[in-house]
Formats: structure tokens, sequence, C-alpha cells
């Protein structure tokens, strides 16, 4: 029983938990907000909603290919059953007084009451985060300058060099304990630096985020989320309080619940509403999404991408698909050294010759996961499609695709 076991490994551990849970032997049940992670592991899909439970065969990407023709088909019964009832009652309605038409008439009606009725589909949950999130100022053009910044605790963990202008968006990736969070907490001054150097350009504010102490447990459990925003900013009026809990999500009587009530995603949005409320210019961000389920991380990277000009960002994580929707450029960190920098388009363009699809039933599967670099697999019925990452051709049959940024990480970082 595995309860969001991705949260904090990095890529290449997550890998080998993928290859260790595909040859379990036994069976295993899986809480996970990782996508990535559901897609390449299991093989059915229980979904809890208001208050049901629903199997799909299949894995996460089935799922939802699934959950959409049966709300569309739902919907498309729905409306012509409730278009067949109009018509009966209707009909009923013009001959009930007539007395030719008095059996008729209780047919009709027997005919609607027999009827199972075909509940009418939920809309999918379509709040999003609110606001603005202007800069109180706007930075020069030069942002972040890195020359030789050595960084760790103890001894040296990695010599890190990179310039970063306005406008721009950096996403480091790779393994844990390489650098990546020690980076971040280097440059905010959290850890001191081992050697090197670092500035700030003029006008920079930052705002950083940390996804381990969001989540981590409050000294104050019994305090409102109002009250420990409010303690943070006891200038603001009430209305502007609520007006900034609502912009993430939190409206009504959620303002009163304590802080020891909170789930991880809450604590991520709470603690990204402190920061956004101080308006930066340049976002720090550890992991922000790791807490959050799929609706929220969706808003979350909505919220990013609509920043534009306005800030500048980056982002440690091992979510692939943050990266994609965040960053321009890409960091690729290992062993404590920066080994490819680009953005999203030079890096899949450098394995643009090494990506591959092949189709294969069901029970080979596990050979292919077990002998090559596999970066997705999606179900459809007894076959798979395979995303397979190899320098070499890699059997016949298989057919070169265009890469995606997740084929990127499995091409660099899979055999780690």
């Amino acid at each position: 029983l595995l309860d969001e076991p991705t949260n904090h490994l990095d890529m290449p551990t997550i890998e080998w938990l993928e290859g260790y849970l595909k040859n379990y032997p036994k069976a295993v049940v899986i809480v996970s907000h990782d996508r990535m992670f559901l897609d390449r592991v299991i093989d059915v899909t229980y979904e809890i909603e208001y208050h049901r439970i629903r199997r799909y065969p299949g894995n996460y990407t089935a799922f939802l290919r699934q959950k959409e023709e049966a709300l569309a088909k739902q919907e498309k019964d729905y409306e012509a059953q409730q278009a067949e009832i109009k018509r009966l009652t209707d009909w009923i309605e013009k001959w009930k007084n007539t007395p030719t038409k008095v059996a008729a008439t209780r047919s009709k009606r027997k005919v609607i009451e027999h009827m199972v009725l075909i509940e009418k589909p939920r809309k999918f949950d379509t709040k999003a985060f609110q606001g603005q999130f202007l800069p109180q100022t706007a930075s020069y053009h030069d942002v972040l300058s890195v020359r030789g910044l050595q960084i760790g605790y103890d001894s040296v963990l990695s010599k890190v060099s990179f310039e970063l202008h306005r406008m721009e968006r950096i996403a480091v990736i790779g393994e844990n304990g390489k650098g990546k969070s020690t980076l971040l907490k280097t440059l905010v001054g959290e850890l001191p630096k081992l050697g090197g150097q670092f500035s700030f350009g003029t006008g920079v504010e930052w705002g950083y985020f940390d996804q381990q102490a969001a989540v981590a447990e409050s000294q104050n459990p019994k305090m409102t989320i109002m009250e420990d925003f409010w303690e943070e900013y006891p200038t603001l009026k009430e209305v502007e309080v609520r007006s900034a809990l609502g912009s993430f999500l939190f409206s009504g009587d959620d303002v009163y619940k304590e802080l020891g009530q909170l789930s991880g995603g809450e604590k991520v949005r709470l603690a990204l509403c402190k920061m956004f409320k101080r308006r930066p210019n340049l976002l720090i961000l550890d992991e922000p999404t790791a807490g959050l389920d799929p609706k929220e991380r969706i808003r979350f990277r909505n919220v990013i991408s609509s920043l534009a000009a306005d800030k500048i960002v980056i982002l440690a994580t091992h979510i692939v698909t943050d990266i994609a929707y965040v960053a321009k450029t890409v960091v690729l960190m290992n062993d404590g050294r920066i080994i490819k920098t680009g953005t999203q388009e030079e890096l899949c363009s450098d394995i643009s010759d090494k990506v591959w699809e092949i189709t294969a039933q069901s029970d080979k599967v596990m050979d292919y996961m077990n002998r090559m670099r596999v970066s997705n697999a999606v179900s459809d019925g007894n076959k798979y499609t395979l995303r397979i990452v190899s320098d070499e051709y890699p059997e016949n049959g298989a057919v070169s695709v265009p890469p995606t940024l997740e084929d990127v990480c499995i091409y660099y970082f899979g055999d780690m």
C-alpha cells in the first residue's frame, strides 16, 4: 500500500521504483498525484468521485480517455432521455382530456414512470487561482549572476555558473542530493556559500517557496488559515485578507480551518498565497507542485504561465510536466555539475533520432520494460504503445517519433 510514493524522489529513484513495482509479483495499491508514474506502473484505475467508486481498466491515460468518453455518452443519453420525456409529457398534456386518448395517456405516463432516469453529468471543477500577481517593482535586465558558486553543507557538492536575465525562466532538474535545493537555499541565504560569487541585479525582489517547509507541521496547529495569513500581513483589512486567500481557493468558512487540519495541498496553496502577496519579481520555487493534486497542479501552472514577462522564475522540480509548462530554459544537473543547458526545443532536438514507438501485446510489456528505457506506456485494450529512448534502432517495427522533455530526462538520467 503506497501513499504518494514519489513525492520527494528524484527521477532516477522514481525510475528504480517503477522497475521494482513492475516486477513485483504481488498486488499493489497506489495513491498518487504523479500521472507519469501511474502511467508506467498501473493497469487498473479506481476513481472516487461524488461518494462513488468506479473501476477503469488500463493506466492513467487510458482512464482519462475512458472517463471523457463515458461523460460524453452520458451527456448524449441524458439529453436524448430528457427530449423523450418532454415529447411524452407534451403529448399527455395535449390529449389528457380527450376521452378517446385516456388509455394512450395512461400508457405514456407509465412509460415515464418506469424509466431509469439518467443522471445529468456533473461538470468538472473549473475553479482556478485568481488574481493579477503583478510585481511591486520591475527588475533591470540583469537579474542574477552566478560565477563559480560552490554549494554544499560540510563539503562542496556542486560548482555552478549561470546568468539569469529578465523574462527568463529556468528549471533545474537532476538527482536528489546533488545540489538542486542546496543551490536555491544558498541563493536565498539559508545556507552559506562555500566559494565563488553570486549577485542579484538592481531592483530584484525575490520570493522563495520551499515545498518541504510548506508541508511541515505548523508550530501553531490551532491557528486558523486567516489568523496565520493575518499574522504575516497585520496591516491588511479583513476584506483584503479574504480576497488574497480567495485567490488561492480559500473561500467562505475555509478561512477558519485550523492549520493542523490542512492537507499537504492546502498547506502548499497557503504558502504560495503568502509568497505571492509580497509581489516579488523573481520566483525561486523548490518543488512547488509536489503536494498538489492534478487539478491544483494545473491551476498553479496556469498561474505561472500567465505571468509572462512580469516575473522571472527559477524552478527546482522532478515533475517533468511542470518544466514543460513553466520553464523556458532547462538545466540538467548530475554528480554536482551541469551536464546540459538549453531550451526545451534545443534539448529535444539533441535526441531527435533516439526516440521510438513500439506496439506490444500486454503480456510482452514487462519484457520491454526490463530491456529498454521506456518513457511512456499507453494501454489500448490488450495492446500497449511504448515510447522507447535508445541510441540505436531498437527492433523491427519501431517508428521514430518527435522527442518530448520527458524523453530527454529519461535519456540523461534513465540509467542512473
